[in-house]
């Protein structure tokens, strides 16, 4: 997560553009603050990142619509009566009074089960299966008040359709701009910036000013690049191991920073939080994480404030002592 917001990033170019544009009236001027990287290079630069920022926007719009579009289908709540999820939770007192409490095919309804998103349409198909078997063995088909038999192969249908669509945009398309957007932003550990990103041009630039114009009032006059000022971010140690299937014990130095709520794991795709409380001296604190395996090491580990900035990274460190239980 960013220190920089994602909506800051073009205000924040077009601050260092108009720096620049009084760099450039100084004598000698224009200058370049590395070999072949000018004004015109940076804001060709902010440029691509604007295109790249509002096609997130869109592809993020339209996988809320298509959120919007499955559950206003399945029900935002088993009381909802514009979903199929309403319809659902009649299916069994209906099936029996329809088949006879004593008929075989009642002691093998379907369940909800867990009711979560990506379920939806494997709720639905485990009750068209048994819908089926009941038409099959009446004389007349069992309806659910408005809804038939072919309404929830429909529904059905249209399930899968959506939550097809919405994984497609999902992964690996949402997951592979933000990634692009991230490493061109350059908002990372000093480590694992590119050497092109938006970060790193703007701490080059500000470099170069510091440098070639002691005693000039634009020196004095840069913009920061980070909202706090800090070009370095705090980092602290950490060491993990596998301790069964999926889940991963993680153990690191607090930095005690006041102002830490939450501590985010990334691996690939996989991305988890859990709220977090400094400690008030030196310690080290432990997490454990399910639903991810890990080959090496992880991607990141940050602890982020209440805004869900970024306010310490993780290094892992082999030899920080695994704590006793």
């Amino acid at each position: 997560m960013s220190r920089i917001g994602f909506d800051d990033v073009v205000p924040l170019i077009d601050l260092f553009l108009g720096h620049w544009a009084l760099l450039n009236a100084e004598p000698g001027g224009p200058f370049l603050s590395e070999p072949g990287f000018g004004r015109p290079e940076l804001t060709t630069l902010g440029t691509t990142y604007h295109d790249l920022h509002v096609l997130i926007g869109v592809l993020e719009t339209q996988a809320e619509n298509l959120r919007s579009q499955r559950d206003g289908v399945f029900g935002l709540d088993g009381e909802d009566p514009a979903g199929v999820w309403f319809r659902l939770r009649q299916y069994k007192p209906a099936a029996k009074l329809h088949l006879g409490v004593s008929h075989y095919l009642t002691r093998t309804f379907p369940n909800l089960g867990s009711v979560e998103p990506g379920r939806y349409p494997a709720i639905a198909h485990d009750y068209l299966e048994h819908w089926g078997e009941v038409n099959a063995v009446s004389a007349t088909p069992l309806t659910l008040g408005t809804l038939t038999y072919a309404g929830l192969q429909t529904i059905h249908a249209n399930l899968e359709n959506l939550q097809k669509q919405l994984a497609a945009l999902e992964k690996p398309r949402l997951q592979t701009e933000r990634a692009r957007r991230d490493v061109m932003l350059g908002d990372l550990a000093e480590g694992k910036r590119s050497p092109t990103s938006i970060v790193t041009r703007l701490v080059n630039y500000r470099t170069y000013v510091q440098v070639n114009f002691v005693g000039n009032a634009l020196v004095d006059s840069l913009p920061d690049v980070f909202p706090d000022g800090s070009a370095s971010l705090t980092s602290f140690d950490y060491n993990l191991r596998a301790i069964g299937p999926g889940t991963l014990k993680v153990w690191f130095q607090d930095p005690l920073l006041p102002n830490a709520v939450v501590i985010a794991l990334k691996e690939g795709t996989f991305e988890q939080t859990q709220a977090f409380t400094p400690a008030s001296a030196p310690t080290v604190q432990v997490v454990t994480w399910t639903g991810v395996t890990v080959v090496d090491d992880i991607d990141e580990l940050e602890l982020r404030d209440a805004s869900s900035r970024r306010i310490a990274d993780g290094q892992r460190n082999v030899n920080l002592p695994e704590p006793n239980p």
